[in-house]
């Protein structure tokens, strides 16, 4: 790697995200030559979300990592304006074609970090397996990332779900 000049913290992110292990998902979603269940199942969302707005008044949501959008599906479904980010374009083409019947889901193929969330509130902030495949020196940008996105909204409306697909 040669020598490389360190003056922040965003440079020492920039070096240690190039020796990190990371995997290719436009290849895992395009290949499907795994027996995942985001594969197999890609339109069954998390039990725990389906269970838990049963109970709680969601309006808007933001899911990061949403793969091939089968939360963000179903929380448009159930008449929640969601926004669903995944860092795949393969991932969100197929997404895309999976909710083309519905307008109150948008998604969008971009880097979670690289994401300005200044002006909206979502009263859901969702992580369905993205957070264990972040590099540890990315984990606490994304917790952060994740409050940030409901930050100003009423302490009773903060709803903040890391799920794992069993």
């Amino acid at each position: 790697m040669g020598q490389v000049e360190i003056n922040n913290y965003e440079d020492l992110y920039n070096v240690l995200d190039q020796i990190n292990e990371k995997i290719d998902w436009d290849t895992f979603y395009s290949k499907r030559n795994r027996k995942a269940p985001i594969l197999l199942n890609n339109t069954l969302p998390d039990k725990a979300i389906a269970t838990f707005i049963k109970t709680h008044p969601i309006e808007n949501a933001i899911e990061f990592g949403c793969g091939e959008g089968r939360n963000a599906v179903y929380l448009a479904k159930n008449g929640i304006d969601v926004l669903a980010v995944d860092s795949s374009d393969i991932a969100i083409k197929n997404a895309k074609e999976i909710a083309k019947d519905l307008k109150n889901v948008q998604f969008i193929c971009n880097d979670f970090l690289s994401i300005d969330l200044k002006d909206t509130r979502y009263d859901l902030v969702v992580d369905s397996g993205m957070f264990h495949h972040l590099a540890p020196h990315r984990r606490l940008q994304m917790a952060f990332l994740s409050f940030y996105a409901f930050l100003l909204m009423p302490v009773e409306r903060m709803n903040l779900m890391i799920c794992s697909f069993i």
